[in-house]
């Protein structure tokens, strides 16, 4: 009897372990399809990531009708809308192909001739500048902060710049500065509702000052902030209804 009792336990842990397994990438797409109201036959074009935010792993998907793009992050454990984004064409003209993160990432290196792994606090972030995708791509190496504007349809630099820090990070600045779960706290408490999963947030250096900046997306807000690391002062604070 003691077998039995054993095997039945064992396959019982293996029926619970299986239930947790991810959505599929289809499913994601008919949350994303079902919320915008928009059917399968009038997407043009789509594009599906895997791709983490806040360490919560998601489906980034984009797809375009003839009117307008549409942008989801959707969580893979349970199908929740993270995150989503609408924005209207002017014109009928939509992109057939389209460079990805990464590879505006590796268009502003290069440009800068400076390698990844010689980079720090280096992040990208979709945009739109006059109607039109566009990826801006910051990073620090050798005391400079570079910006980079970047066509998220062709990969053309629309604009670069870089300033000249003189900054470097050491184990003192460390000590000095809030941290991050102190940062997503302070931004939390001002939205009655929203967690850990409706936040956006990093790390940066604004002329050496050290910020955490992000945005938060709760109940057809988005929430868009920046805070002092050291002083726990907010800079900038908006809500735009969505």
């Amino acid at each position: 009897m003691k077998k039995i009792y054993v095997i039945m336990t064992l396959c019982a842990m293996f029926l619970i372990g299986c239930t947790k397994t991810e959505i599929s990438e289809e499913k994601a797409k008919e949350i994303a399809f079902s919320h915008a109201n928009i059917s399968q036959e009038n997407i043009t074009n789509i594009q599906v990531e895997k791709d983490k935010e806040n360490g919560i792993a998601i489906y980034s998907i984009e797809f375009y009708t003839d009117e307008a793009e549409y942008d989801y992050e959707i969580s893979q454990t349970d199908g929740t809308i993270i995150k989503s984004e609408v924005e209207t064409y002017t014109n009928n003209t939509i992109p057939t192909t389209q460079i990805t993160k990464d590879e505006a990432k590796e268009i502003a290196l290069k440009d800068a001739s400076v390698s990844e792994n010689k980079t720090s606090y280096l992040k990208v972030k979709q945009d739109y500048e006059n109607d039109t995708a566009v990826y801006e791509v910051e990073f620090y190496a050798d005391g400079k902060e570079y910006d980079y504007t970047i066509s998220k349809n062709d990969g053309t630099i629309l604009s670069k710049d870089y300033d000249i820090e003189n900054y470097t990070l050491d184990s003192s600045d460390n000590a000095s500065i809030i941290s991050l779960e102190e940062a997503k706290k302070l931004v939390l408490e001002r939205i009655d509702g929203a967690n850990s999963e409706h936040i956006s947030i990093y790390h940066e250096f604004d002329d050496g000052v050290q910020l955490y900046e992000g945005e938060v997306h709760y109940q057809n807000k988005e929430y868009e902030f920046k805070i002092n690391a050291t002083t726990k002062e907010f800079i900038e604070w908006s809500v735009e209804q969505r």
